[in-house]
């Protein structure tokens, strides 16, 4: 791939992500932890990858057709019609809930 002053992004790592099949949806990064959330709609999982080491690290089960993710530093969502956080510090699952709206 030829990369030139006109080429905002180019490809700097190909991380293989075991196990997922269909469609990627979004993405969220934590800058502070290095890591990448991918919203792995097709797969109904949350993939994570340390952008520091490249490696996959865990595919975060039991999502429906994740379609939208967001780092929440303080851990409080904004209202949504559903919420599930993740600690991203041990990447367990601390709630969910689906606001009615």
């Amino acid at each position: 791939m030829e990369v030139n002053a006109r080429s905002p992004l180019r490809v700097v790592a190909t991380i293989a992500l075991p196990d997922v099949d269909g469609r990627i949806d979004h993405l969220a990064f934590d800058a502070v932890r290095q890591r990448l959330y991918i919203a792995a709609l097709g797969n109904d999982s949350v993939e994570v990858v340390d952008t520091a080491s490249g490696k996959w690290l865990k595919s975060l089960k039991g999502f429906h057709e994740p379609q939208g993710i967001v780092v929440v530093p303080d851990q409080n969502p904004s209202p949504s019609r559903t919420a599930r956080v993740e600690r991203c510090s041990s990447l367990m699952a601390t709630r969910s809930g689906h606001s009615g709206a």
